[in-house]
């Protein structure tokens, strides 16, 4: 460990460890989290639009957009990938478009 860098003095204490040890800082932060699918089509089939609708909601930057609107909900069909965002005020104006994301689909299928 002495000879990792050039110019760098490093001294010992009572609490160092040997060269072939390991701290276990050094093992938490090398340790990796199993990673997950990069689809969710592996592990679950979809067979009809609306099935599954996934949404998030975003802040957007300090700009208000379309009449004050300070956030965007986004709509994701699982099973055609058809996406539709939505304009809000306000986080809990969320469920409201949700009902009027699915009539609208319901009206169109």
């Amino acid at each position: 460990m002495g000879d990792c860098v050039d110019g760098l003095k490093i001294k010992r204490t009572q609490d160092s460890h040997n060269d072939d040890e390991i701290c276990e800082g050094c093992m938490m932060g090398k340790s990796t989290v199993k990673t997950f699918p990069k689809s969710i089509h592996g592990m679950v089939k979809t067979k009809e639009e609306l099935e599954i609708i996934h949404s998030d909601v975003m802040a957007l930057m300090e700009t208000k957009y379309q009449g004050g609107s300070r956030f965007v909900v986004t709509f994701i069909d699982d099973f055609s990938r058809d996406i539709v965002a939505y304009y809000i005020s306000n986080k809990s104006e969320v469920i409201d478009r949700f009902v009027e994301h699915k009539a609208l689909m319901e009206n169109q299928l």
